[in-house]
Order: structure tokens, then C-alpha cells, then sequence
């Protein structure tokens, strides 16, 4: 599983938490680039549930219209940023 550290942290804030949807944001970002598009999906529907307006309900746009895009074309593995490491990761816990 990819980012198990964070996908703890995303399952232990409650929903509510400002720092819940760009941690779980990040997460999908992360389940999408190793090719878990299906959690990928799922978790950027949940946050769209949550928030509808900014930068993160574009993200998790981008990741609903991504994974969309790539459930099509049969292609498994990794999209996106060239490593994991190359994703932003910017969670501010008050």
C-alpha cells in the first residue's frame, strides 16, 4: 500500500479537520501514481463530498477525471509525478 504513514493519518483525522481534505488529497494523488486507481477515485469522491470550491476540490477533480480517463485504456502503473517523492505534501495541523 503506498504512503502507509500518511493513509494512517488520513483515517485517524476526523473529516471535519481542515487538514483532512489536502492530506487525503495527497493520498490520492499518491494511490493513483502506483496505479490504485479504484482507492484513488473513490477517496477524491469523498473529498469532493466534503469540499466543492479551491484548490483542493480541483485536485480531487483531477484525480476523479484521471482515473476516468485511465480506467478506459487498460494501462496499469504508475501516471503522474515521475516519483513519489515528487509530490507536494502541505498539511497544516492547528
Amino acid at each position: 500500500m503506498p504512503g502507509p504513514g500518511l493513509a494512517r493519518l488520513v483515517a485517524d483525522l476526523d473529516r471535519k479537520s481542515p487538514a483532512w481534505p489536502p492530506a487525503a488529497l495527497t493520498l490520492a494523488r499518491i494511490q493513483l501514481h502506483a496505479g490504485d486507481r479504484a482507492h484513488a477515485d473513490e477517496l477524491a469522491r469523498q473529498i469532493l463530498s466534503e469540499v466543492n470550491t479551491g484548490p483542493v476540490a480541483e485536485g480531487a477533480q483531477g484525480v476523479v477525471a484521471t482515473s476516468c480517463q485511465l480506467a478506459g485504456d487498460g494501462e496499469g502503473g504508475p501516471v503522474g509525478a515521475e516519483s513519489v517523492a515528487d509530490l507536494e505534501v502541505v498539511v497544516v495541523v492547528r
